[in-house]
């Protein structure tokens, strides 16, 4: 079982992905820093696209303002019980090694 400190560190990953970056290498930080990172660029990513789209733009981004969300509970509640459960979709996606 984690110490409960390590477990907000890693929570706090999907809210700044950067944080869990602070303390000493961890593998298990590392990776919830990693999903964090992924999670906010995809939807920096997928802002940027729909932004251009006259119609239906405004449909698109709200279901990745509800998927952004919707990812951050799934990411923290999953540090929270102390697993490396990847994201769906993008969870395997690897940027910080």
């Amino acid at each position: 079982m984690l110490p409960s400190e390590e477990k907000l560190w890693a929570m706090s990953g999907y809210i700044l992905f950067f944080l869990p970056l602070l303390k000493p290498k961890n593998e298990f930080l590392r990776f919830h820093a990693n999903q964090g990172l992924v999670l906010w660029l995809s939807y920096l990513f997928l802002s940027f696209i729909v932004k251009y789209q006259p119609f239906i733009g405004v449909l698109l981004l709200f279901s990745a303002k509800i998927g952004y969300f919707v990812g951050v509970l799934f990411g923290m509640y999953q540090a929270y019980l102390g697993k490396e459960t990847p994201l769906p979709f993008i969870g395997s996606i690897k940027i910080l090694r």
